[in-house]
């Protein structure tokens, strides 16, 4: 019975055996080193202690910091945009307002503008006939042709008159095409 409780040759028995084996345990740990994953339950991380600085909660609080900061920066880029972004929004719905009254005064000009173009082609037509006569003025008949060739010109011209300057050039044209024929009517 006594040689049943003695440990044989290459075994470790006795008092010291766990203490041996839990120190063997923790030299090969240690030499493995931290990023080993064998024994990963053995070292397993430590838990964080709350409310001491320095300790284990040190990824916390940078994270807190880091939330806090990326906070700053949008509220302060949301503030930015809408400080930036308010005019221009103000400015677009002017500019379009103003273009579309414009686009609307241009479309009466070019109206009251054909409406003369119309006036000058009736008293042209009228000159036509006085003209046609026999002893009419030569005069009246070379300002009568002017007046038709500005006639012409005006009516390609307020064809084309899609912007202000070109509206404002036809209406110089009608307005030489008006007086060329009204000189044409006093001289025939």
């Amino acid at each position: 019975s006594r040689a049943a409780a003695q440990p044989g040759p290459g075994t470790i028995g006795g008092p010291l055996a766990p203490a041996l084996t839990e120190g063997v345990a923790r030299i090969a740990r240690a030499a493995r080193g931290p990023g080993d994953d064998r024994g990963a339950a053995a070292a397993a991380p430590a838990p964080s202690l709350p409310g001491v600085p320095g300790a284990f909660g040190v990824g916390d609080a940078v994270d807190d910091v880091s939330n806090a900061f990326q906070l700053a920066v949008f509220g302060v880029g949301g503030t930015i945009a809408l400080l930036v972004l308010t005019p221009l929004a103000i400015y677009g719905v002017r500019a379009r307002r103003a273009r579309r009254e414009g686009e609307e005064d241009l479309a009466i000009d070019c109206a009251a503008a054909r409406d003369e173009l119309i006036a000058i082609g009736e008293l042209v037509r009228e000159l036509d006939i006085d003209a046609e006569m026999p002893g009419a003025p030569s005069a009246g008949r070379d300002a009568l042709a002017r007046a038709v060739e500005l006639y012409g010109r005006a009516d390609r011209e307020l064809a084309k008159a899609n912007t202000r300057p070109r509206l404002e050039r036809a209406q110089a044209t009608l307005t030489q095409a008006r007086a060329e024929a009204d000189l044409a009517r006093s001289r025939l």
